[in-house]
């Protein structure tokens, strides 16, 4: 039973009316504090003994336990942790006036700590404030409750400004009203031409006298109310003082409209929303959280104060339209603090974590989603890199659940997925969506999440049912991309270098998405000094992991090196190189009269022989009676077919980096072969890493490199071999522990 005993620290009035009976009908046994300072009772603070009679424990440790002050900066008395750890398995606690009961839980107890978090007004966050009170040995033992210990955000926006250990946890657990803000439903009037505003404390807190003699500034022209409990009198006769409920309710009732003041986009104050209840308009300033929680529509909302005086002002001269619209907007807002969705969201977010399985070892939602065009002789390279991704996540708990999505239109796709189907990894399917900022804000809204749009326009993975928005995670690999990702899950990129930079600039499609990623992963530690030094990543959120080749099943026969033929390879999205390499063949063939032949493969080709530069080549070749008999076009080839060609090839010539190049270079070690490259720094990494060789030529600065290399082929030739060689890759796989950060 120790698991559904809470301990609720915080004796906030307003709060405890509602969150102790939500707490009660989740079916838990609640103990409050009966001993708190005079400060927080002076500040919306209260004692309950309401709840007690819910506890199951001995009466002789209920009554230790009321004696006891947790507010006080003494050391927890030894029965008292016996006592919590005994029968408690929850506590929660809020920011006192120096954390101290935190402190005290950090130190002694045993269980799951939430801390309630309202948004702190004077400060950037809660890390920042903690700071004031924390040792650095608090800070330690803080780091050590990972795990089990709770940012319990009332409001969704609170942990995007938290330092790491807070966000990661991070749970949204919102406030909600309790039934008595409710007594003065739909009562308000508006008889009296007057602006209710609240500002407690004037002679008391210097923020409050700013705010205080603000508001008297703005509004001169205007009469008003300014209710709020004053423990220092204030010699202004607009400003009431303390109010009983009965008088409180008449100015709801009769005053005409409320301002509130606060554009602080992560606290809010009660009063607006009990404005609100009672059915009177209220006019707030945009920025704050009131216009976060607002929705699109929002006819309350002021940019400053001259539109807040104007809006007034009409209301005040009775523009009924003006009055209606706010009124109607204000209910998206309310609903926010209704008991209905604040119970859904706790059961969503509060009770999976109580278990001790859950939060130890929780399961977490990874959609991988391979590339829309694939190319088609690297499709087990690309299934072999899914499957390590899958078989590394789940080693780190099996319940994790993940996914391989391929794209709809990829035909061949479906009917060559036996790869996955024979490793029991099942195939599903997904499309892209071009969707508006609009819409991305409007989803997050319905996830009550909102992150601020950059582009007017997002791609957005798709399956026609929960459109991936219940993953923790999305993977993307090798990805190109028309607009930036939809932010509406965490997700990271795989991809294998941006050596292309030196063809053509890198899209800012393509370097936002990669900036906005939660983690990027590649098989280079030159690319991730690219990424850093080119694009200036965050280093600390890429991961160099070992990427295995798929394996290469030929018959022996096969594999004997005929030596008849140089195969050269290049991508379709360079056609003045193409043309440019038919050229140097024409030449060379012409000037040597040889019957060497030439196998020229052409990547990435999506019309085939209606492709106007495969036209134009073959029309050349036909034409030349030196390269007719000679060369061979080849495109989009299957695995087979590009084992076939590259195991009988004499030399590879690769005169432009291509995409999938760690695949290609890595099947070309395999069969031993004389390669020749652009003089990369990626490829010396890559041939350090295979164990291989590769011949470097500067194809990128010389128009006749291709001439001098088949001119000058017996300098490069190696020795022919009849065996497949095992490529050794030279990089710890670290896979558990990189996933494990990530995750």
């Amino acid at each position: 039973m120790r698991e559904k005993r809470l301990l609720w620290l915080l004796n906030h009035q307003t709060l405890s009316e509602f969150e102790l009976p939500l707490i009660q009908d989740l079916g838990f046994e609640i103990f409050t504090p009966k001993i708190v300072p005079k400060n927080i009772l002076q500040s919306s603070g209260s004692i309950t003994f309401q709840y007690d009679h819910t506890l199951t424990i001995p009466q002789e440790d209920l009554d230790l336990l009321n004696e006891y002050d947790f507010y006080s900066s003494n050391k927890m008395p030894l029965y008292i942790k016996k006592i919590i750890n005994k029968y408690f398995s929850i506590a929660f606690t809020y920011q006192d006036s120096a954390f101290l009961i935190l402190k005290k839980l950090m130190y002694n107890f045993e269980g799951l700590i939430f801390f309630r978090a309202f948004g702190e007004p004077k400060y950037k966050n809660y890390n920042e404030l903690l700071k004031f009170y924390f040792s650095e040995t608090d800070f330690y033992k803080m780091n050590q409750l990972r795990g089990r210990f709770f940012f319990s955000q009332c409001y969704p926006n609170l942990a995007e400004v938290e330092e790491e250990f807070n966000k990661e946890a991070a749970v949204y657990m919102p406030l909600g009203l309790p039934r008595d803000f409710y007594t003065v439903e739909n009562l308000w009037e508006g008889k009296n031409n007057k602006i209710l505003f609240f500002c407690t404390r004037i002679k008391y807190v210097p923020d409050a006298e700013k705010i205080y003699n603000q508001f008297k500034k703005d509004f001169k022209d205007f009469d008003y109310v300014i209710a709020g409990n004053q423990p220092v009198p204030v010699d202004d006769p607009n400003v009431t003082g303390y109010l009983e409920r009965d008088e409180l309710n008449e100015l709801y009732k009769n005053c005409k409209v409320m301002f509130y003041h606060s554009t602080n986009p992560r606290h809010l104050h009660y009063h607006p929303l009990e404005a609100m209840i009672s059915g009177m308009p209220v006019v707030y300033m945009n920025g704050g959280l009131l216009s976060t929680l607002g929705g699109t529509r929002q006819s309350g909302s002021c940019r400053n104060i001259t539109e807040a005086k104007s809006k007034i002002k009409r209301i005040f001269e009775g523009d009924q339209k003006l009055i209606s619209d706010i009124k109607e907007d204000q209910k998206k807002i309310l609903y926010k603090f209704s008991y209905e969705f604040v119970l859904k969201q706790w059961q969503t977010n509060f009770l999976p974590n109580i278990k001790a399985d859950k939060i130890i070892n929780k399961s977490k939602k990874i959609s991988i989603f391979l590339p829309k065009e694939l190319e088609k002789a690297h499709l087990n390279d690309y299934f072999n890199l899914a499957t390590s991704f899958y078989s590394d996540i789940k080693s780190l708990n099996e319940n994790h659940e993940v996914e391989v999505n391929i794209h709809e239109n990829d035909n061949y796709l479906k009917t060559e997925n036996i790869y996955l189907s024979q490793k029991g990894i099942a195939l599903n399917q997904y499309s892209y969506k071009n969707i508006s900022d609009t819409d991305v804000s409007n989803t997050l809204s319905l996830m009550f999440e909102r992150n601020p749009m950059w582009h007017s326009h997002y791609q957005l993975p798709i399956d026609y049912t929960n459109n991936y928005v219940d993953s923790d995670l999305w993977l993307f690999i090798l990805h190109e991309f028309q607009y930036p990702i939809a932010p509406l899950r965490p997700y990271g990129i795989y991809i294998e270098d941006i050596a292309f930079r030196i063809y053509e600039n890198i899209s800012s499609v393509y370097i936002y998405n990669l900036k906005m990623a939660s983690f990027i992963l590649t098989c280079s530690i030159i690319t991730k000094q690219d990424l850093v030094k080119h694009l200036g990543i965050d280093e600390k959120k890429i991961y160099v992991i070992s990427v295995s080749p798929s394996s290469i099943t030929l018959s022996k026969e096969s594999v004997v090196l005929n030596k008849d033929y140089d195969v050269i390879e290049i991508d379709i999205n360079r056609p003045e190189k193409i043309m440019d390499i038919l050229y140097q063949l024409h030449d060379y063939y012409s000037l040597y009269r040889t019957e060497r032949k030439v196998n020229l493969i052409l990547n990435n080709l999506k019309e085939g022989l209606e492709n106007p530069l495969v036209k134009k080549m073959n029309k050349f070749i036909k034409k030349s009676s030196s390269l007719s008999k000679v060369v061979s076009l080849h495109f989009n080839l299957r695995e087979k077919e590009l084992n076939a060609l590259y195991a009988h090839a004499r030399m590879i010539i690769y005169p432009q980096h291509l995409k999938n190049m760690y695949y290609k270079l890595s099947k070309a070690f395999r069969f031993t072969k004389t390669i020749v490259v652009e003089d990369l720094k990626l490829y010396r990494y890559y041939e350090h890493l295979m164990n291989g060789q590769l011949h470097y030529k500067k194809f990128n600065e010389n128009t006749d490199k291709l001439f001098e290399i088949l001119e000058d082929i017996s300098s490069l030739e190696s020795s022919s071999l009849n065996s497949l060689k095992v490529v050794e890759l030279g990089i710890t796989n670290e896979a558990s522990r990189i996933w494990g950060n990530i995750i």
